[in-house]
């Protein structure tokens, strides 16, 4: 078992569940891509605000629009010049950034996806705390009378 990342949000959590399907796992599961654009947006602010919104709505608030953005250029700077890579991250999501920006009439160049990778993933969840982790297959198989005696994944544990 390898921990991909963690996060504490706080010592305090009303709640905790062990995930096997989860937003946090979207990064992991899914082949990354690069969003290039190659028109300037109207209102830079604008643009961004509303990819801040469709970004924590994707993700249901788990991850914020600066994990993807181009760490190396300022995103209101890229948007008003109109070149470059503005974000990287899941293609689902980068897909859905781009039609949020087409229909700000910013051109979004083709986007070519990475390799998928297929691995057991988990999200252990307390609260708005997180650990996200790769479970080597033999670790996966359960028996039914285990599965019966407790939570098990995909479940809340409080």
């Amino acid at each position: 078992m390898g921990k991909l990342e963690a996060h504490c949000a706080g010592e305090h959590y009303d709640r905790a569940g062990l995930f096997d399907d989860h937003p946090l796992l979207t990064d992991y599961r899914e082949p990354t891509s690069s969003l290039f654009i190659s028109s300037r947006a109207a209102d830079p602010d604008a643009t961004l605000s509303r990819l801040a919104q469709l970004t924590h709505a994707f993700f249901d608030g788990w991850r914020p629009l600066e994990r993807y953005l181009n760490a190396d250029y300022p995103p209101l700077i890229l948007l008003a010049e109109g070149y470059g890579m503005l974000l990287k991250g899941p293609a689902s999501y980068v897909a859905a950034c781009a039609t949020a920006l087409a229909r700000d009439d910013v051109r979004v160049d083709p986007i070519v996806p990475g390799v998928t990778r297929d691995r057991p993933l988990a999200a252990l969840c307390f609260g708005r705390s997180y650990v996200t982790v790769h479970f080597p297959t033999q670790l996966l198989r359960v028996d039914a009378a285990s599965l019966r005696s407790g939570p098990g994944v995909g479940q809340e544990l409080v």
